[in-house]
């Protein structure tokens, strides 16, 4: 679901279902968690693998967006990683009591994260003073946040109205 490039160093991130061939040791996440899929992350230099791992818990998880912070370090929706060994430098959740999929994610060059989305959860997605701090009542939707660089959300807000809206 991602690619981002720096170079001859190439990013991937996605989800598998898979138990073999994903991840490395010494990564983040080497075992897959659960019967569902959980979100990946991986890097190449050259076309050869340096290390690859998973992110995820018993549930399905994806990872949709990929995005390159400050000096290269490689982040998917809710986690940074270290580009040397794939290992966490942070991660948080941001979501509330419905489904919550993030769609995207961008880093400015200052390393600031902003993520896009949709939402069905009523609340905790938004921060007061901002575009739409409460949701619209359709089934669901869209949501942009922006995030510092130690992955603490800065703002929120919601973007719909009284019909399924999507980010």
């Amino acid at each position: 679901f991602g690619i981002e490039v720096t170079g001859n160093t190439v990013y991937i991130c996605g989800s598998s279902a898979s138990s073999t061939d994903i991840s490395t040791p010494g990564t983040h996440q080497t075992v897959r968690q659960g019967t569902a899929a959980d979100a990946f992350l991986a890097k190449f230099t050259s076309g050869v693998r340096n290390w690859g791992t998973y992110y995820g818990g018993l549930d399905n998880d994806e990872a949709r967006g990929l995005a390159l912070i400050g000096c290269g370090n490689p982040a998917i929706v809710g986690a940074r990683f270290n580009p040397g060994n794939g290992t966490i430098n942070f991660g948080t959740y941001y979501g509330g009591s419905g489904v919550d999929d993030c769609k995207a994610i961008i880093a400015s060059g200052s390393g600031l994260v902003y993520v896009a989305g949709q939402t069905s959860s009523i609340s905790a997605m938004a921060t007061p003073g901002t575009w739409q701090a409460g949701y619209a009542n359709g089934l669901s939707d869209g949501w942009f946040a922006r995030f510092s660089t130690s992955g603490s959300r800065v703002w929120g807000s919601y973007y719909g109205g009284s019909g399924d809206d999507y980010v």
